[in-house]
């Protein structure tokens, strides 16, 4: 009995020191994504900042430029999200990262242009307080919400559905102004939602949250909470923003 008293002493041992190392493991995953992450806001502040300065006259002498990086950025996104193996594999993800959000950056830039700098800076304010409210409600939740991915791509399809008869309407002629206000709307929760559902897939096991990303998919984490904060802000901007 005294054995067996000591072998199960043991094993429990065992496995709180593994959990200890797999949480300690978790934590250092969640550091690199969140720094990835902050390289990739100022890389987007200082290639957005001088375009946004330079107005809607310099976007429009400049149009190739636009369309580089638009096409750039559908291209990358295209790759990254049907060859996972690539954003595993150190130094390409890091150049994929890099090129899509400069060139993201880019087309942020050119959007901003056409608001006024206080709309832009008052829309910045607002995503950066909702994203830090948000992280602190994944982080302290006991909700689990990363079994929820279902229902989030769900909303996500019915969104862009709504997005791409707005869309329709428009080329016909046909202009509804509260269907625009409605989707940026939809838009500004959906993304919060998936702040919230994004951060807990990073926090993982660390966060006691049933699903996660993979120790290998840090570039691929960041770049999902990269979206979730751009997307977040040019709804924000949409909706409250005023044009020059």
């Amino acid at each position: 009995m005294h054995l067996q008293g000591q072998s199960e002493s043991m094993v429990h041992q065992e496995n709180m020191l593994t959990k200890d190392v797999a949480k300690e493991i978790r934590m250092g995953f969640v550091r690199k994504v969140y720094g990835i992450l902050s390289f990739q806001l100022l890389l987007t502040v200082a290639v957005a900042a001088p375009i946004c300065s330079a107005g809607e006259e310099w976007a429009e002498e400049n149009e190739w430029l636009i369309y580089t990086c638009f096409g750039t950025t559908i291209a990358l996104m295209c790759v990254m999200v049907c060859c996972n193996k690539l954003m595993r594999k150190f130094p390409i993800n890091y150049l994929f990262l890099f090129l899509f959000t400069a060139s993201e950056g880019a087309l942020i830039g050119v959007i901003c242009a056409s608001y006024t700098v206080q709309s832009v800076l008052v829309s910045v304010g607002v995503t950066v307080f909702i994203f830090l409210a948000m992280t602190a409600y994944a982080c302290l939740s006991k909700k689990d919400f990363t079994g929820g991915g279902p229902f989030f791509f769900a909303i996500l399809i019915t969104f862009s559905m709504f997005g791409f008869w707005i869309c329709i309407f428009s080329l016909c002629g046909i202009y509804f102004q509260w269907m625009e206000v409605v989707y940026n709307l939809m838009g500004v929760l959906i993304f919060v939602f998936y702040i919230v559902f994004d951060t807990q897939r990073i926090l993982g096991e660390w966060g006691g949250h049933k699903y996660q990303f993979s120790l290998d998919d840090y570039c691929f984490a960041s770049l999902t909470l990269y979206l979730d904060i751009i997307n977040l802000f040019l709804y924000i901007l949409a909706l409250f923003g005023k044009r020059k």
